[in-house]
């Protein structure tokens, strides 16, 4: 037999009840422009990238062609400076659509990294 139970006696009773707090909404920095960690790069993984950019074709940018390269598109495997870098997002829609990221700035995952080799500015 089951019994039936009153709404009244389920609800807490203030004895049984945590005091509510204020609820502080955690505070959100400033996102920074290409960044995505703080941490630093191995330093292999530096070298690495060093050694992509001393490629001739790789130093200077593709799209303007004056200014040494300090970003990369990845999904192309192209390498562009930080002016261009912010024309691609604007005028791709940010992310979502051409992924540009920091070359020095940022993490490198084996994807991202796979894209650099197979591409590049030639």
């Amino acid at each position: 037999m089951s019994e039936v139970v009153d709404e009244n006696q389920l609800s807490a009773t203030p004895e049984t009840q945590a005091p509510q707090e204020e609820a502080k909404k955690p505070e959100v920095p400033e996102p920074k422009l290409f960044t995505t960690s703080g941490t630093p790069q191995h330093p292999e993984l530096k070298t690495f990238l060093e050694e992509k950019l001393k490629h001739p074709y790789n130093k200077y940018c593709i799209d303007c062609k004056k200014n040494l390269s300090t970003h990369a598109v990845v999904w192309l495997g192209l390498f562009v400076c930080k002016t261009c870098a912010e024309a691609h997002r604007v005028t791709f829609g940010g992310n979502q659509y051409s992924y540009v990221k920091d070359v020095f700035g940022e993490m490198w995952d084996d994807y991202q990294l796979r894209s650099i080799c197979f591409g590049g500015n030639l």
